[in-house]
């Protein structure tokens, strides 16, 4: 049942509002505006009923002093006086709700204090609910905001090339959240602290749970932990609010899944490097021997040469004491032609096999130096 605070210093017109309104509400009689004031501060009431004309204050001096308080309950002016547009006004200014006139009518009071009370409910509900809707869309709004720091994270993690960067970029995110914590990347063993002040006991309860079969999420008070295959984190100031608590923990899992993912990456990416750069040094080699191939050919080709045209004069030489008929010198001269010719045939076979590794060579270059 509601409750009605009458504010009236006449004790017949306190009497006479008591009986019409004691059946519906519970009644608390005052004479004065500062008592009303004064118990206004201890107790609670749904509706207070005001006297215009009182010794002290006056009913719109309380009335003002009521909405100054920020009270928000209804207020309703009794008076004689309230066919009078200047009564009306002051009403509505000093805060006012309604009024009833003297003397009083039991049905048309009753009725509109009934329908004051409907109509502030209805009031209280959709405030209610417009600060509901508030709160959703603040919270909504809120979430949108977060959610955008960890899409951000999401699209520039593929540009970091190093473990280093990339969790530097993930304690970005935390402190957006106002957390702080630790990164323990597994592979490596490397730890780092987003504030870079070592904490050994962090340090080793990452460690202790790196190989160790643990639920991916550990709640340690305020303390908290997401264990991923290759990546851990430890975040050391979680939020008391357990909403807001909830809603960071599931941005953070994003963001943990997202890192372990980018790890792996850029693991793999460190591997390909070194395979890529162990062709290439292979390649160098190579190419350095085959070059030396190449001029050690040319120089026993010049050599063979010189060998060849060496036999050939001295074959000329011999050819004047061996009294051999022209025939016998044209064929010996043919067959040390040959054999230059043969030599020379060989030479240029072997070069064309030269430039085919070579080509090779050069076209494995080019395909693994392609981006």
């Amino acid at each position: 049942m509601k409750k009605i605070l009458i504010v009236e210093d006449q004790q017949v017109d306190r009497n006479i509002l008591t009986k019409i309104f004691k059946e519906h509400y519970f009644i608390t009689c005052v004479s004065s505006g500062e008592e009303c004031l004064e118990i206004l501060k201890s107790s609670q009431f749904d509706l207070v009923m005001l006297d215009i004309t009182m010794p002290g204050m006056s009913g719109y001096e309380v009335c003002s002093q009521i909405r100054s308080n920020e009270l928000e309950i209804p207020v309703v002016f009794c008076s004689a006086s309230t066919d009078d547009i200047n009564f009306r006004l002051k009403c509505y200014e000093v805060g006012g709700d309604d009024y009833i006139t003297k003397p009083f009518q039991a049905e048309l009071a009753l009725q509109k204090v009934n329908t004051l009370f409907s109509c502030y409910d209805k009031a209280c509900v959709l405030k209610q609910e417009h600060d509901d809707s508030s709160s959703t869309l603040m919270q909504t709004m809120t979430t949108a905001g977060e959610l955008a720091v960890v899409v951000l994270f999401l699209r520039e993690s593929y540009l970091y090339k190093t473990n280093e960067t990339l969790v530097k970029s993930s304690f970005k995110v935390l402190k957006n959240f106002r957390l702080s914590g630790a990164i323990l990347v597994k592979p490596d063993e490397e730890i780092f602290f987003s504030d870079d002040v070592p904490r050994p006991l962090e340090q080793d309860l990452l460690l202790s749970i790196k190989n160790k079969k643990t639920d991916k999420l550990i709640t340690l008070g305020n303390r908290f932990i997401i264990n991923s295959p290759s990546v851990s984190l430890l975040v050391r100031n979680m939020p008391d609010d357990e909403e807001v608590k909830g809603r960071l923990r599931d941005h953070l899992a994003i963001m943990m899944d997202s890192l372990n993912i980018r790890i792996d990456d850029i693991k793999s990416e460190q591997l390909i490097e070194q395979r890529k750069q162990r062709i290439i040094d292979t390649i160098k080699e190579t190419k350095h021997s085959l070059l030396k191939i190449e001029d050690k050919n040319e120089e026993l080709r010049i050599r063979h040469l010189n060998i060849l045209s060496q036999l050939g004069a001295n074959l000329e030489k011999t050819f004047m004491r061996l009294a051999l008929t022209g025939n016998e010198e044209s064929m010996l001269q043919s067959q040390i032609l040959s054999i230059e010719r043969f030599t020379e045939k060989l030479y240029k076979k072997n070069m064309q096999l030269e430039k085919k590794y070579d080509s090779v060579l050069q076209d494995l270059n080019d395909s693994i130096s392609v981006k």
